[in-house]
């Protein structure tokens, strides 16, 4: 005869009619071996807890190794300069020390860069910048290697005005001078499908501006050279990007695209001044984002840090020091915002599809 708590290979609940492993002691009883109530709860909540803890354990395990954020600009523009001061503070706010290092990627308007993010594994250690919405009209104008609707999206860089730029020495001072001319207008820009190459093709033609587009130059700098050196006339890029070339007298500012004048550049016209509040719309959002089916817990670790780390101290000195302004937002509102554009820019495609079929 058995013993009344001896334990089976399966012990049969006779409510629901269960197999339960043998690790569970039974009571003997007329209808069998019927395991008492007190030790199947007791399992069930330590199999919950356990889970729990385990859960616990592989999210705070992220990161392991290093994180690599792709840029879609070369060296030496802004870009460059907001990723490189922002990666130390975000170091210092994820949950393990791992080391975070910025890879260049320039080309094929941004593409290039769109496209690594898109088919990285989704692990959380490859995200990337993404130039909005300048990425969304050229999405829209060709089939790209990537969907900016499937982009996992963490956060906001910075959010800035575009300005139109010249040559110190320019023939002109104004929008009205800049429409009265009687030779086109160069304006100096990078590849086809750029943010600022989109700003360099709306503007001359939504303000009937006389132009002839000088493009494929490698980020901000090589613009500005070109102006500098009498290859171009104007270019268009962030007024963060472009201040200190005003501030040293290089170039000259002509229209800010904002609805108030900006203290930087107080005496700059402005795009809502000169009747053309649209542009103000268009300013050059720097968002941060991951491939597709990035996990919500390593999306919820990437997303605070980045939000403390524009918050940092630190770098707002340094921000008030470059007057480069990060502008957080969340994964959420970041998002919302992207798929907001989208319904926004068919306009502006047609525009942009008509001046590059011209081109060719």
């Amino acid at each position: 005869m058995s013993h009344p708590l001896a334990v089976r290979r399966f012990i049969p609940i006779t409510e629901n009619g269960w197999l339960l492993p043998r690790i569970f002691p039974s009571i003997n009883t007329k209808g069998g071996f019927v395991m008492k109530k007190t030790f199947f709860y007791l399992f069930c909540a330590l199999f919950i807890l356990s889970s729990f803890l385990w859960v616990q354990n592989v999210n705070a395990a992220f990161p392991e190794k290093r994180i690599i954020i792709i840029l879609p600009a070369p060296p030496g523009g802004g870009y460059d300069a907001y990723a490189k001061a922002l990666v130390p503070h975000l170091q210092k706010h994820l949950p393990n020390k791992v080391n975070i290092i910025i890879k260049h990627m320039p080309g094929a308007g941004m593409a290039r860069a769109g496209t690594a993010v898109y088919k990285a594994k989704p692990d959380g250690y490859t995200i990337g910048y993404f130039s909005i919405p300048g990425m969304i009209i050229k999405q829209k104008m060709e089939k790209m290697t990537y969907d900016l609707k499937k982009i996992t999206w963490l956060g906001r860089n910075d959010v800035g005005p575009w300005v139109l730029a010249a040559a110190k020495d320019a023939p002109f001072n104004t929008i009205a001078e800049m429409q009265k001319s009687k030779t086109p207008i160069r304006f100096a820009s990078e590849s086809v499908g750029t943010s600022d190459f989109i700003m360099c093709t709306l503007v001359p033609r939504l303000m009937k501006i006389p132009y002839r587009p000088i493009t494929a130059y490698k980020g901000s700098s090589e613009c500005v050279v070109a102006l500098m050196r009498g290859d171009g006339d104007v270019t268009i890029f962030p007024l963060s990007t472009m201040h200190p070339y005003f501030s040293s007298g290089d170039l000259k500012p002509i229209m800010v695209m904002t609805a108030e004048r900006s203290p930087l550049i107080p005496d700059t016209q402005t795009a809502t001044e000169v009747g053309y509040p649209e542009f103000v719309d268009l300013a050059l959002n720097r968002l941060i984002g991951g491939p597709p089916g990035l996990p919500q817990d390593r999306v919820k670790i990437l997303e605070e840090a980045i939000i403390k780390a524009e918050n940092e101290p630190e770098l707002k000195k340094w921000s008030e020091k470059t007057k480069r302004y990060y502008s957080p937002l969340s994964a959420q509102k970041t998002t919302e915002f992207v798929n907001t554009l989208f319904g926004r820019m068919d306009d502006y495609v047609k525009i942009i599809d008509a001046a590059i079929k011209e081109q060719q």
